[in-house]
């Protein structure tokens, strides 16, 4: 009896080799696992000296600052040149420093921070208030 040729045969005898890689896999160098050896108890829980509390030093305001970084919150700020111009400079000085993470914004929180830190807000709008002061605000775009 003749067999019959037909695709479906072909295609079940020949198989599929996989192509090699042309970026192979580095190999990975896994440290072995570290074994910690379990003491038995000696003590009891009740007769074990308590604790000693460790004294907590206060963190400061610029640490304290980095720890809880709330979310930001998008906002328009109206900025004059010469103020630009230093936001810039910040820029410049972060990107000579190695990194990119010196943005407009950045430095803005970064300023209104540390005024917080220094003056407390009626200390800040007296100086807003200030006749001297040349920062006061613009009187805005004229009403109809």
């Amino acid at each position: 009896m003749a067999e019959i040729e037909n695709g479906l045969l072909q295609l079940e005898s020949r198989r599929r080799s996989r192509p090699t890689p042309q970026h192979p896999k580095r190999p990975v160098q896994v440290p072995p696992p570290i074994v910690a050896t379990i003491q038995p108890a000696t003590q009891r829980a009740d007769q074990m000296p308590p604790p000693t509390p460790t004294p907590a030093t206060p963190p400061t305001p610029a640490l304290a600052s980095r720890r809880a970084l709330a979310p930001v919150k998008a906002t328009q700020v109206y900025l004059d040149e010469p103020t630009m111009d230093v936001l810039r400079r910040c820029g410049a000085a972060g990107l000579i420093a190695g990194t990119r993470d010196v943005t407009n914004s950045g430095v803005i929180r970064f300023a209104v921070a540390r005024l917080a830190e220094q003056l407390n807000p009626e200390q800040i709008a007296e100086a807003m208030l200030d006749d001297s002061n040349t920062a006061r605000r613009s009187p805005g775009r004229q009403r109809r």
